[in-house]
């Protein structure tokens, strides 16, 4: 039987969950955000459905850095949200959810070519821009390549 002191795994979850949360407030912070991004990226797999749920954050700060910790987790989950984040209104924020996606690399193709046939011209400008930036960061192979550039030309 646990000793009085002994956490629960419920309990654990929930101090877990209390410092993602805390972690993420803190992104917003310009003295404490890079050490609060150091830890989440440490925190990996567990961290990346409360970052999810920060790109969505109305502080540029906490978003911008929520995409740029997934891009370096590099966690598949977070493909179609970086995807939604090319929308934002702020330049630096597509920006960011840009580079997050070719970080991520290979995963991401599919999701953005199916996404760039189904958007906006503005947006559309943007997915390309980020295929573009898998070709020339090598983070895709040669079929690959290849297919991005076909749908880019047929775009």
């Amino acid at each position: 039987m646990p000793g009085k002191n002994s956490f629960m795994p419920d309990e654990c979850y929930v101090l877990e969950h209390k410092e993602i949360s805390s972690l993420i407030r803190s992104l917003a912070d310009h003295n404490m955000s890079e050490r609060s991004a150091e830890s989440l990226i440490n925190m990996g797999r567990q961290a990346v459905q409360p970052l999810i749920v920060a790109l969505k954050d109305p502080n540029m700060d906490v978003r911008g850095n929520a995409a740029w910790i997934l891009g370096s987790i590099r966690d598949e989950r977070a493909i179609e949200p970086l995807i939604g984040m090319l929308k934002d209104e702020e330049l630096e924020a597509r920006v960011v959810a840009g580079v997050a996606l070719i970080k991520i690399g290979m995963p991401a193709v599919e999701p953005l070519i199916a996404s760039l046939k189904r958007c906006d011209s503005k947006l559309k400008r943007t997915t390309a821009n980020v295929l573009m930036g898998l070709c020339k960061e090598d983070r895709v192979d040669t079929g690959s390549k290849q297919k991005i550039m076909n749908t880019l030309r047929s775009i």
